[in-house]
């Protein structure tokens, strides 16, 4: 699993893609993570809260809450 977020090839490929983050973009931002790298690593959730200025417990709560996505590698791949 990645340490840092620049250890998730996808997820920079996806910033580099996106442009500036808007605070409306978290949601698709991270489905778009998850649908790449197969889940959504916590160090890409705590980039994401730096880079929006948004309290890293708010997004690790909306993700989890959020059935559409999960913050583990399924089952079959850790």
């Amino acid at each position: 699993m990645p340490t840092e977020p620049e250890d998730c090839q996808a997820y920079q490929e996806i910033l580099s893609r996106w442009g500036p983050l808007e605070q409306d973009d978290v949601f698709r931002l991270l489905g778009a993570v998850q649908d790449a790298c197969g889940h959504v690593p916590r160090p890409v959730l705590e980039d994401v809260s730096r880079r929006l200025r948004r309290p890293l417990a708010e997004l690790y709560g909306a993700a989890t809450a959020y059935p559409g996505l999960r913050t583990a590698p399924p089952e079959g791949e850790r």
